[in-house]
């Protein structure tokens, strides 16, 4: 990213860019200093996942087209909806639950604690 290119973590940024982790807010801006929503973090962490556990991804197709989208707020246009119905599938996330409806609040930002649960749960993943 040659926004980021000679900040200090520049060089992190591009190893985890190299895996598959992480991605920028377009193909040349990573945006350092801007908060991660929840889709951009499940983005990230799905990311992580498939880099753990690569045969996984021979099974991506499968998972994108087994089951019912668990989430009312995410429909199958949401840029995020494969990472979202990855981590849910594996059971690596949880939404929320209001008025009866499951929803996952994708653009909300996330809180450092459903961060640290959700990655702690990517690297206990099977």
């Amino acid at each position: 990213f040659p926004s980021h290119d000679k900040s200090p973590p520049s060089s992190s940024v591009a190893h985890l860019k190299s895996k598959g982790i992480v991605g920028g807010k377009t193909a040349t801006i990573f945006a350092p200093a801007d908060q991660v929503s929840r889709a951009e973090f499940f983005k990230m962490m799905v990311g992580a996942y498939l880099y753990l556990h690569p045969a996984v991804k021979a099974d991506w197709d499968k998972l994108m087209e087994a089951g019912d989208q668990p989430f009312t707020d995410v429909g199958v246009g949401h840029w995020a909806y494969k990472y979202m119905r990855l981590a849910n599938a594996k059971s690596l996330l949880n939404g929320y639950t209001e008025n009866g409806k499951k929803l996952m609040k994708p653009d909300k930002s996330i809180a450092r604690v459903e961060g640290g649960a959700m990655m702690d749960k990517v690297m206990n993943a099977k």
